[in-house]
């Protein structure tokens, strides 16, 4: 298990050396290269029994208990170290490939099987994990069939890749045109938000009346929901709430297109409503005025979103109030520029929205084949013309 804790101070960590894999790195099937924490090669030599490399399965084993992700063959690293909440893997791929065992955890019966150890006193974690992962019996097919599984799965992974990279090229254009054309000195901060848009909070309904959620009703978002999506469009979060438990609670159904903008637990999440929808009370969202359109104002919070947390308050978490979101300065352009803009904008938006959702349709089909394919519901033998 990895060494990384209260014990390591932050003084420890370099500018580069032997990266450390922490919770966010595994938010996939592979490790995310990207945002790296480094200690030096001295420093990672005295913890070698935490070093992992090339094909390595980590897992999480406290906290957010069940992560599993691969560090990939064609790494940008050669060797890691893991983080204290982790442990890993090291595979005998004469018998399991590490992707074929990575894919089985990511199915409910595998992740079923890693979880039943967890203790729920405290912080969810399992109880002995490395002793616990040696008794788990996993379905192993011979070497050819994993490898086709493998292919399968990794043939939609590219695909849901590419959209995503599509799509962060696309918004980093948008937020270059927005910053040639509003972003210079010239153009100070002559108005608040307030006359980008209508600043609107949210609410929740009691948790305790069941009747007040669904899982079809009136979509309800959270932080926590956007926090768990890279996506700009959103219309549902993980629960919706009911008529009634929309007219039992302060919550205001705001219109698409919508921005939406989390001020609290963490601040600066944006986001746009695809359909009508209402959030929490962690959000200060912005129902943009029609001279303004919902593009400039998506824009304007996500060049300003780190300003504006730094404006808020708080001892527990640190939160925006409504008063301060609606006084937050801003620049106002003419109204035929922001016309201007929208033309622009508008389209690169609909891309967008549209790669997310067959994304979206991608990670459904995947999720649907891959527990089949884990069981020997699908013949793989028969699909060799497509994985070639």
């Amino acid at each position: 298990m990895g060494p990384f804790g209260s014990n390591i101070k932050v003084s420890s960590f370099v500018s580069s050396g032997v990266p450390i894999i922490s919770g966010a790195h595994l938010k996939g099937f592979t490790v995310r290269e990207c945002n790296f924490n480094f200690i030096t090669e001295e420093h990672a030599a005295k913890l070698k029994n935490s070093l992992v490399f090339p094909g390595d399965v980590i897992f999480t084993h406290a906290g957010n208990v069940g992560q599993v992700a691969m560090v990939p063959r064609r790494s940008e690293y050669p060797k890691y170290m893991i983080s204290q909440r982790q442990f890993f893997l090291r595979c005998n791929e004469s018998v399991a490939l590490p992707e074929y065992v990575t894919l089985y955890f990511h199915t409910r019966n595998g992740r079923g099987a890693l979880l039943a150890n967890t203790s729920q006193v405290g912080v969810p974690a399992l109880a002995q994990p490395s002793t616990y992962l040696k008794t788990l019996e996993i379905p192993i097919p011979s070497l050819n069939t994993q490898q086709k599984i493998v292919q399968v799965i990794s043939g939609f992974n590219k695909l849901i890749s590419t959209l995503s990279l599509t799509n962060d090229y696309l918004l980093d254009i948008l937020l270059c045109i927005f910053r040639q054309r509003f972003c210079s000195d010239t153009n100070v901060p002559n108005g608040t938000i307030c006359d980008l848009g209508n600043v609107v909070g949210g609410a929740t309904p009691s948790k305790k009346l069941r009747d007040n959620f669904a899982a079809n009703g009136i979509g309800w978002i959270t932080p926590k929901d956007l926090a768990k999506t890279s996506s700009i469009f959103i219309s549902h979060g993980a629960k919706d709430i009911t008529n009634k438990g929309y007219c039992s609670c302060s919550a205001t159904l705001m219109p698409k297109g919508s921005v939406l903008f989390s001020s609290r637990a963490p601040v600066g999440y944006v986001a746009i409503a695809a359909e009508s929808l209402c959030t929490n009370q962690g959000f200060k969202s912005i129902v943009p005025h029609d001279n303004i359109g919902t593009a400039y104002v998506f824009c304007f919070l996500k060049e300003n979103a780190t300003a504006i947390e730094n404006t808020g308050s708080g001892t527990t978490f640190i939160e925006v109030s409504g008063r301060i979101m609606k006084e937050y300065p801003a620049y106002i352009p003419e109204e035929h520029d922001c016309k201007s803009f929208s033309q622009l904008a508008e389209p690169i938006l609909e891309l967008i929205r549209i790669n997310e959702k067959e994304k979206g349709n991608f990670e459904v089909l995947r999720d649907t084949l891959l527990p089949r394919l884990m069981s020997g519901g699908i013949d793989v033998s028969r699909i060799n013309c497509l994985i070639q």
